[in-house]
């Protein structure tokens, strides 16, 4: 029977959580959390893999395979930082707007990490289930026929997320529409949605008091992204009546609906920052795109191929100017290679133009400064010769220049144009010819 445990409580405070992942023939066991509710003002937590995981050689695979490597026998792994250590894990868990679709549902300003955990109810990014008891089934998860469909309801989701946002009470009519999206990460308003052809889609929207249309400022920047021969997932811009929506396909369900792993760049790295302006040395090595490159070569079945591709990314992000570009923005998705799971650089996501005048991480010689000169000046971090990466810099350059192409297909409005000129003219002049840019196949 669909649904047959109880929903979870933002006001309990579950101490043990057990660990599962969705396989395609079933629900399998993982590992175990325990939290420690007893750190006045802090955080504690620790996580095993369970024997049994461990044991089966065809199945097993580490969730994060530098920071929580397979064991012979079950080990605890402790935390006072759900971003170190155990970061893999809280990847299924709400970011900002997740934590505001549950405040306003809940009115609970600052649930228990465990309870969130609990609550996603297997909609959050990536395949770990969590549950209070050591056996799960599908049968207990909200189905994917459950949530909201697009063709039907798209207006109605609208409608509750502004209420979110504007923390306006939710009529009876839309009560549950997001219940699906509280797990979902970011601070943007948006909903996990389906499709009539079994499509999962994150839908963003727009949200009330906005001077810039973001959906479709970071539509254009993902078709320029897939013109460079950068991995997008698929992307579709509509309207509502309360304005745009970008809906971008899951990378996280496969075709058949299945749940794929998931490893944010933040939990690989598993490491927080010694001050907000990373100043120091040791924030400037690990924030740094330079260390994505080496996770990927680390965890990565295509490390020539994704290094190439965050160099790219890294250039993109300076020629459009996506400042935000955090490392919870980088993920790794599971795929499979000689039979064994492993990991592999995800489709581009969130690359949204931004006013702010530095990066988050590091580019090069120059630190955060966004300039195609700080871009190449560290080129051999990716282990790329100068052609190379020249030849990257070149083609984003490029297709850059020819913006205004991608902006049209866009939509955008002339003064949103003009506002995005004023931004990214001084990194990449626009192009005074009215050349088409061709799709590319992706860097090599």
């Amino acid at each position: 029977m669909r649904n047959s445990t109880p929903s979870a409580d933002a006001k309990s405070v579950p101490a043990r959580l057990f660990v599962h992942i969705d396989r395609p023939d079933g629900v399998r066991p993982v590992g175990e959390m325990r939290f420690d509710a007893s750190v006045v003002g802090g955080f504690s937590a620790k996580f095993r893999y369970v024997a049994e995981w461990l044991a089966n050689e065809r199945r097993r695979f580490p969730l994060d395979p530098i920071n929580l490597p397979l064991t012979a026998t079950p080990r605890w792994i402790e935390t006072d930082s759900k971003f170190v250590n155990l970061g893999v894990l809280f990847d299924a868990g709400p970011d900002i707007w997740g934590r505001q679709v549950m405040r306003h549902k809940t009115g609970i300003a600052n649930p228990a990490e465990s309870a969130l955990l609990l609550m996603g109810r297997g909609n959050g990014v990536g395949a770990l289930l969590f549950s209070t008891r050591p056996d799960l089934k599908r049968s207990d998860l909200p189905g994917f026929d459950t949530l909201p469909l697009i063709e039907q309801d798209l207006l109605r989701v609208h409608q509750a997320a502004h209420n979110v946002f504007a923390t306006t009470p939710m009529p009876e009519e839309l009560q549950g529409l997001l219940a699906g999206s509280w797990s979902i990460g970011g601070a943007r308003a948006k909903a996990v949605m389906r499709d009539r052809d079994n499509g999962i889609w994150i839908c963003k929207f727009s949200e009330p008091g906005s001077t810039v249309d973001r959906q479709r400022v970071e539509y254009a920047n993902m078709r320029m992204a897939a013109a460079i021969g950068i991995e997008v997932p698929e992307v579709r811009l509509v309207e509502t009546e309360l304005g745009s929506v970008l809906q971008v396909r899951r990378f996280d369900r496969n075709p058949q609906l299945q749940r794929l792993h998931y490893a944010s760049a933040i939990s690989l790295v598993s490491a927080v920052p010694d001050d907000k302006r990373l100043s120091s040395s040791r924030d400037q090595r690990v924030f740094s795109y330079a260390n994505l490159a080496h996770i990927a070569s680390a965890v990565s079945t295509d490390p020539v191929h994704d290094r190439t591709s965050i160099f790219a990314r890294m250039a993109l992000n300076v020629a459009v100017k996506n400042t935000d570009d955090h490392l919870k923005n980088t993920g790794f998705i599971e795929t499979e290679s000689a039979g064994l799971k492993r990991l592999r650089l995800s489709p581009v996501f969130d690359v949204v133009t931004q006013a702010s005048s530095h990066h988050y991480l590091r580019i090069g010689s120059q630190g955060r400064l966004g300039s195609m000169e700080n871009v190449l000046s560290e080129f051999d971090y990716f282990k790329l010769t100068d052609r190379g990466a020249y030849a990257v810099v070149d083609r984003v350059v490029d297709v850059v220049a020819h913006r205004h192409q991608f902006y049209e297909e866009a939509g955008l409005s002339g003064r949103d144009i003009d506002a995005l000129d004023a931004l990214i003219e001084p990194i990449v002049p626009a192009a005074v010819d009215d050349a088409e840019v061709e799709p590319a196949p992706a860097p090599k």
